[in-house]
């Protein structure tokens, strides 16, 4: 899914928003140190990474290692 957000600042707006949104309403806890403003191409999601464009899906090699 993307948000399509043109810029870092904007994201960085955004990534506030739902941060604020996730431990007021929904009283969770956000990790700082595994959030982050990035392109999907540049993060892993349990253990997945995926292309800009969804078509391509990438197993990380330390989940493809459990696996």
């Amino acid at each position: 899914m993307t948000l399509g957000i043109s810029s870092r600042r904007a994201g960085e707006r955004v990534m506030a928003s739902v941060s604020r949104f996730l431990t007021k309403k929904l009283r969770l806890k956000v990790n700082e140190a595994k959030s982050a403003v990035a392109r999907p191409e540049e993060r892993k999601f349990l253990g997945f990474s995926i292309s800009n464009d969804g078509s391509e899906r990438r197993i990380a090699p330390k989940a493809l290692g459990k696996y």
